[in-house]
């Protein structure tokens, strides 16, 4: 049994296979990863920076991507930019993706008109949290190791 919405916004039952309706609420979808958010904002960075424009720009970005997390996150914030919202407006429909900060430092950029250098001010910061991150973490589990 699956669910249909109709134009009333009224739930109809239609006559399908339970596994149809488990399907679209499964939670075994990949989670978006700093990596993944990462490379976005490299490669995104990189594109501006040789003048391709922003919307081509995310097309490609979301064929390439291989994390099909993050390829719907893209082809959403596409599809934003396509109908009329900024960047900033299409990224902070993903909060879960991209923090307060990133939206923010985007919003500014767009105004400005200097989008690629945030990005790639944003992707330095990104790596060198990502880099402390690690340092911390092996430096915790070294301590850890040593006091058994």
């Amino acid at each position: 049994m699956a669910l249909e919405f109709s134009k009333t916004a009224e739930i109809k039952q239609t006559p399908r296979a339970n596994k149809a309706l488990k399907a679209p609420f499964s939670l075994s979808v990949k989670r978006v990863k700093n990596e993944d958010i990462q490379l976005f904002t490299e490669q995104l960075a990189l594109m501006l920076e040789t003048g391709t424009d922003l919307h081509t720009s995310l097309g490609a970005l979301a064929k390439q991507t291989q994390n099909p997390a993050m390829q719907t996150v893209i082809e959403d914030v596409y599809e934003g930019v396509e109908n009329g919202k900024s960047f900033a407006q299409s990224l902070a429909q993903h909060p879960e993706v991209f923090s307060q900060t990133y939206v923010g430092l985007v919003k500014a950029s767009e105004e400005g008109g200097y989008l690629y250098r945030v990005l790639e001010h944003i992707y330095e910061m990104d790596k060198q949290q990502e880099e402390v991150r690690t340092t911390i973490t092996v430096s915790y589990t070294h301590l850890r190791a040593h006091e058994t």
